[in-house]
């Protein structure tokens, strides 16, 4: 009696033991089936890459400092209607410029041409007593001014020159950033800047032609355009170029990506 209750005793501690691991295992696997915590699904923060064409209000501003560098930030709101699409019915709520579109300074450099002085050769005649005569020559001397170059930084030029140049190296994060992947890499070309006149007041008309998007959402060699307006009144930007510092232009419109 005592041997057969030693054996059942035996038999339920491997029992034990087996479940114990079991559970165990199914533990670091995540293997809640609820899909709660522990479920391992977890969540996916580099989230569906949208594809197709996405057209979205920008708020935003383009900053030009005094060394010459340009930047364009902001924010995007989804427009009414399907102008928004993506993948796996991913709706787009928001988009934020994480990282900024930049460009290198834009410089104009002026050269003045060197310049050459050349002093005329000269005698001297000296008779001695002994009626000796010697005549002593000075050459010629030619003096040259080295070429000099100035370079003035375009921080407010752009305004009146009515071209920007290229930026690149945007990223923008998604909301809700679970769901939706980062665009990184956008890049706007052909920008230009002109007055136009809305109502009874003139404002700056900022327009990117071309550009792409290296990776992630909205991905793609072409197709990007940019169209925004100043928030600000020509007069009062003008202002505020004549007082020298940077120069910044707050601004609404259309980014299509």
């Amino acid at each position: 009696m005592k041997k057969n209750l030693s054996v059942l005793a035996a038999m339920a501690l491997s029992f034990g033991l087996v479940f114990a691991i079991g559970s165990g295992v199914a533990g670091a696997k995540g293997g809640n089936p609820h899909g709660g915590p522990g479920s391992g699904k977890g969540h996916q923060h580099n989230g569906v890459v949208a594809t197709g064409t996405t057209s979205c209000n920008f708020h935003g501003r383009l900053v030009v400092s005094t060394s010459g560098d340009v930047s364009i930030t902001g924010n995007l709101t989804p427009k009414k209607g399907k102008a928004c699409t993506s993948t796996g019915g991913t709706k787009l709520r928001t988009g934020h410029f994480s990282t900024s579109l930049t460009t290198t300074p834009t410089t104009t450099t002026t050269t003045v041409a060197p310049t050459t002085t050349t002093t005329a050769a000269t005698t001297t005649t000296t008779t001695t007593e002994a009626t000796t005569t010697t005549t002593t020559t000075v050459a010629p001397t030619t003096t040259t001014v080295a070429p000099t170059t100035t370079t003035t930084v375009a921080t407010c030029a752009l305004l009146t020159a009515g071209t920007l140049s290229d930026v690149s190296g945007g990223n923008i994060a998604w909301s809700p950033r679970h769901k939706v992947a980062p665009s990184v890499g956008v890049a706007l070309t052909g920008g230009t800047i002109s007055a136009v006149t809305v109502g009874s007041k003139q404002y700056y008309k900022i327009v990117y032609t071309g550009g792409s998007v290296a990776s992630g959402s909205f991905a793609g060699a072409s197709g990007v355009t940019l169209t925004v307006w100043s928030n600000a009144p020509v007069s009062a930007i003008n202002t505020q170029c004549a007082e020298g510092g940077s120069l910044h232009i707050t601004f609404h419109g259309t980014l299509t990506l």
